[in-house]
């Protein structure tokens, strides 16, 4: 009766380490699956932002050719819901050399463009 008593508390000690590497094996899985929507998540919000920032620039450039095809395009700063615009201009004769800086809260980011005063076409175009 004690080999009995041994060999059932054997099978016992098998199963709970079977139980025990499953329990770990799900744990991590669902852990790798919240790790990946956070992550997903975060991707999304900077694919947002990114838009964001594509759609403000697509709309200082077309206020940059208005401005220059009814008028001239002087250096200013302007200030767009949470967005602080700062931009130089230096008029190079045929073209206009333009700096752009757009902060919003603790980032910023700068871009340079020449732009023809004649066509309104961009002949260059740069991130710093």
């Amino acid at each position: 009766s004690s080999d009995l008593l041994k060999q059932y508390c054997n099978n016992r000690g098998t199963i709970l380490q079977v139980v025990l590497v499953i329990f770990i094996v799900l744990i991590l899985n669902i852990s790798l699956v919240f790790n990946n929507i956070i992550e997903n998540s975060r991707s999304l919000e900077r694919i947002r932002e990114l838009d964001r920032a594509r759609l403000l620039e697509i709309t200082i450039l077309r206020y940059y050719k208005e401005t220059i095809l009814n008028d001239l395009l002087f250096s200013d700063e302007i200030s767009i819901d949470d967005y602080f615009i700062n931009y130089t201009v230096d008029d190079m004769g045929s073209y206009y050399y333009i700096v752009t800086t757009i902060k919003q809260n603790d980032s910023s980011y700068s871009f340079n463009l020449e732009i023809n005063i004649e066509t309104l076409v961009i002949s260059s175009f740069d991130y710093q």
